[in-house]
């Protein structure tokens, strides 16, 4: 039996709980640009150490938006821009992240519903898919801090 407890405490400094705060179901539509998420750290936006739990609700990949993540991991947060939408103070530049982790990238491709992925806060990932995906992909994010 898997013990995620176990293995998300190895990650985080101290024992942790599930953050409810923290944690949502995303909705991703390729007809609205404003439902993907830049490039970001959820050690950025949420201001503490995390480990993100994602799992999407319907397929990713594909006819839907996926995941695009920087495969190095990361120890701390990396430089972000200010802007004018609700990923204001958290968005990290899509040209510095191509340049500076260029051919370190990992897209999942045909992620079925239930299957998940887990990773650190202070890696940096953003919905991608945006050009070729024609339907709308629900997540859930559950975060343990």
């Amino acid at each position: 039996q898997f013990d995620a407890a176990f293995v998300i405490n190895a990650l985080l400094p101290e024992e942790g709980r599930i953050d409810y705060s923290a944690s949502v179901v995303r909705r991703v539509d390729p007809a609205n640009a404003r439902t993907f998420t830049p490039f970001h750290q959820d050690t950025t936006a949420f201001q503490k150490a995390v480990v993100n739990i994602w799992t999407p609700l319907t397929p990713a990949g594909g006819d839907y938006p996926t995941m695009e993540f920087v495969k190095r991991r990361l120890k701390s947060a990396e430089d972000t821009l200010p802007g004018a939408d609700e990923y204001n103070l958290i968005r990290i530049d899509d040209k510095t992240v191509l340049e500076k982790f260029k051919g370190e990238f990992y897209e999942p491709h045909d992620v079925l519903p239930g299957e998940c992925i887990i990773f650190l806060g202070t890696t940096i990932h953003r919905s991608t898919n945006q050009e070729r995906a024609t339907k709308t992909r629900y997540s859930l994010e559950i975060r343990w801090s």
